[in-house]
């Protein structure tokens, strides 16, 4: 590979306690830079609206801003508590992430010079996986918006998680992502919208975690000494479900641990649980990991705990997003439907009885099928790459 595709800049959330978000990103730089021969670099970047006086204005105006501004303050309050604990998940994502390469020399990115200097600075951008492209909070950085045409881009797994774009929003797709050469999405329910939008083939593949495999995972995690258990990763605020989790180890007799609720603030959801349960609060990653593949069962909500209790093997269900982030269960149903495993999804309207649903899985068939389409996604990137070298080298001679 020459010298100019070695540096890529890879544009996706990383910097956060969500497991999901801190693994997407490390899976996504292990595949660039083991099997592509990349360096990728992170830009040192917080995702902030751009502030102009009359956005500032109405910031200052608005009731919505206040109400959440005292919710926040109210947040820090109930999180007196457990500062300490917070403060140590806090260290844990900075310890985790200080092995990157950053661009810039690390150097924070803030105004539309730094991004102007960084597409100056790179060739070959890439953007996923994440939720990075769902309407509702979507930031054009992630668009590649400060990218000149004269470079490449391409979109590895970028997350939309939402039923439809809007109509309002749908040309800020557009005329961003006309430059891309590639583009890869999570959900096959967006497959056709996204690709009229943009007149073009829009591809769903796996998660980056999922591309990685199982045995990469397994290197890498750390293992526990934790046994007899039931894990319990729940992002949303149900009550249900933490009470049916609780009410499901005792039936088994085991221990529920469990992973308090952190959105950005700490949340008290758990209150409910936490005296009959074991809270993990300072796991990172490769620990997170380590103790999905000792569980006996997991129950979860979450997308990559989902995915990794399928890569690991584990006797598993996965419960729907509540009302409001409902949209976010496709990504979810598309993954068990490529693995067949959608009766893992537990219907809440239903008595939640896990018991009822306790049927061994294949795991061989799980397997093949999942390498089929593992094998046929990296091949669409195997492609992409053959093609940027031979175009690079033209370039060069």
């Amino acid at each position: 590979m020459n010298e100019k595709c070695k540096n890529v800049l890879l544009m996706t959330w990383y910097n956060s306690t969500n497991y999901g978000t801190m693994l997407q990103c490390r899976a996504t730089t292990l595949l660039l830079e083991n099997r592509y021969n990349t360096n990728v670099y992170l830009p040192n970047y917080y995702p902030h609206g751009e502030l102009t006086s009359k956005i500032i204005v109405k910031k200052v105006l608005s009731p919505i801003v206040w109400r959440r501004h005292a919710k926040i303050a109210l947040s820090k309050i109930k999180a007196l508590p457990v500062k300490r604990l917070l403060a140590k998940k806090s260290d844990m994502v900075r310890k985790f992430n200080s092995d990157y390469n950053y661009a810039l020399d690390g150097r924070e990115i803030k105004c539309k010079e730094d991004f102007e200097e960084l597409s100056s600075k790179f060739d070959l951008f890439v953007t996923g996986s994440d939720q990075i492209w769902n309407p509702d909070f979507l930031n054009p950085r992630y668009l590649l918006d400060f990218v000149s045409d004269d470079k490449h881009c391409i979109a590895i797994a970028s997350s939309i998680c939402r039923d439809t774009i809007p109509a309002e929003k749908q040309l800020l797709y557009k005329n961003n992502l006309r430059k891309f050469e590639l583009v890869t999405i999570r959900e096959y329910n967006m497959v056709h919208q996204l690709s009229n939008i943009l007149e073009r083939d829009v591809y769903c593949i796996l998660d980056p975690t999922l591309l990685l495999g199982r045995d990469v995972w397994k290197e890498r995690m750390r293992r526990t000494e934790k046994s007899n258990y039931v894990l319990l990763y729940t992002l949303g605020e149900s009550a249900f479900i933490r009470k049916e989790a609780l009410a499901f180890a005792k039936s088994k007799r085991k221990k529920l641990l469990y992973f308090p609720q952190i959105d950005g603030l700490y949340k008290n959801r758990d209150k409910m649980i936490e005296k009959e349960s074991v809270a993990v609060w300072d796991a990172d990653p490769y620990e997170w990991i380590g103790l999905i593949d000792a569980a006996d069962y997991v129950i979860t909500d979450s997308f990559h705990m989902t995915a990794f209790s399928i890569m690991l093997h584990k006797n598993f269900w996965t419960v729907p997003k509540e009302a409001k982030d409902s949209s976010q269960n496709a990504r979810i149903l598309n993954l068990l439907s490529v693995v067949g495993l959608t009766e893992r999804f537990i219907d809440q309207n239903s008595d939640f009885s896990f018991c009822s649903h306790e049927t061994e899985i294949e795991w061989k068939d799980v397997d093949e099928k999942l390498n089929r389409k593992r094998i046929s996604d990296l091949k669409l990137f195997d492609n992409y790459f053959e093609s940027y070298l031979k175009h690079s080298d033209g370039e060069d001679n």
